[in-house]
């Protein structure tokens, strides 16, 4: 189990509008290690059966790459389908980035797949940086806030109050951990948006918002679980003593320039289609 911090700055308390905007997220906290095939991780084999034709994109002939697989018992929050209990991600991130969905009945698959086609371990030797190293999961349920690029676009007002509170100001320089001259620093790094991967809450952005319309956003598979600026709120207790790369970048992700990919789903329609959004520095 992992346990976030809490903010060193009660936001609500301070500006009260921002209450509303509170959505739960689900900070999955990846760790080097290996599980069984059914079982919730970044990275891996997942639990296929044996008889189905592996997952291709259609477009560019590339293999899709297992990226995250989520029991209900551990991830409900995903959002389901009746009937299923095991959600998996794939994509291709070759010449443009491809994402497909799979939800699963654990109890139908008889006869599970053991290994991994040739041409899916090549492409995962030969574009390793896209595509995670095996990783098992620690769930973790935190409160977070819009990314301050959604709140510049969407929320004009509350981001005009969170420059001019005079009373955010004095907490700010309250903190001697603190060196921030601009609150919307601070509300980014520390107060926003979670960092790193995972399910639920907000779309952690890199630059502007592209959420697509008529979209869910469901889920963010991170480069790192945080970084410099954000470590002091995002960065576990249990691992503060041992902050390196097996804490921050556990699945060995580089997704071009430290990036972020933004899944979006439209549960409107029976596949549940989803889109992932690539950004990067």
């Amino acid at each position: 189990m992992r346990h976030t911090p809490f903010p060193p700055i009660d936001l609500t308390a301070i500006l009260p509008a921002y209450a509303p905007l509170a959505r739960k997220t689900v900070r999955l906290h990846p760790r080097s290690g290996v599980c069984g095939l059914d079982e919730s991780k970044l990275g891996g084999m997942f639990l296929m059966p044996k008889d189905e034709p592996w997952p291709y994109d259609a477009e560019s002939g590339f293999p899709l790459i297992p990226v995250l697989q989520l029991r209900i018992e551990d991830v409900p929050e995903i959002g389901f389908p009746e009937g299923k209990d095991l959600f998996q991600l794939f994509w291709s991130f070759n010449e443009i980035l491809v994402c497909k969905v799979f939800w699963r009945n654990r109890s139908e698959i008889i006869e599970p797949l053991v290994k991994l086609p040739e041409d899916v371990l090549i492409e995962m030797e030969e574009n390793a940086a896209c595509y995670p190293t095996p990783c098992i999961l620690h769930p973790e349920r935190v409160i977070e806030y819009p990314h301050i690029f959604d709140i510049a676009d969407y929320y004009p007002k509350l981001d005009e109050a969170l420059e001019s509170s005079k009373a955010l100001k004095k907490a700010i320089a309250s903190i001697p951990d603190l060196d921030y001259d601009e609150p919307s620093d601070v509300y980014q790094d520390l107060l926003s948006t979670a960092d790193g991967t995972k399910v639920g809450g907000y779309p952690n952005w890199v630059q502007d918002p592209e959420a697509p319309e008529d979209m869910e956003y469901l889920l963010t598979i991170a480069s790192c679980e945080c970084d410099e600026a954000t470590c002091l709120r995002w960065l576990p207790k249990e691992d503060r003593d041992n902050w390196d790369e097996s804490v921050t970048n556990a699945a060995n992700l580089m997704l071009g320039d430290m990036g972020n990919v933004n899944v979006f789903i439209n549960r409107q329609h029976e596949d549940y289609p989803v889109v992932g959004i690539f950004q990067c520095s």
